[in-house]
């Protein structure tokens, strides 16, 4: 029972230190959301740091922002068309962080396809989504 709490105390630093540390990666309020920096800013505080600076940013109509190195990919997650002018906020902008495996699955899925993929798929939504 003692182990138990030792993993759930440390589960809950963990949860409550990654969200602090992200939270002050996203753009600044009042930004121009609709510029490619806060896009990039936005979209890699989806993912850890070491995940997010490496990694492929790409705006809604499949334009790459930035080159990644590391096979990683970040955008917004929303179903919806980017609005006239930018995201209201980050947390509108669902913004999410996947591998390749992750973008293979998030493709065939908005495409009607089942999924069909060789190894679980990893995706980071650290700034949550709108539901």
């Amino acid at each position: 029972m003692r182990n138990f709490h030792f993993i759930f105390t440390a589960l809950i630093i963990f949860a409550i230190s990654a969200c602090a540390n992200n939270s002050a990666d996203a753009p600044t309020k009042g930004a121009d959301s609709s510029s490619a920096e806060w896009k990039i800013e936005a979209y890699t505080s989806a993912a850890t740091p070491e995940i997010a600076t490496a990694a492929t940013v790409m705006d809604k109509d499949g334009t790459v922002l930035r080159e990644g190195t590391n096979g990683w990919m970040c955008m917004s997650g929303s179903p919806n068309p980017e609005p006239e002018g930018g995201w209201a906020s980050v947390a509108e902008a669902q913004p999410v962080c996947t591998d390749s495996v992750g973008m293979a699955w998030m493709q065939a899925y908005m495409a009607g396809e089942t999924p069909d993929v060789s190894r679980d798929a990893y995706l980071y939504m650290l700034q949550g989504d709108q539901g």
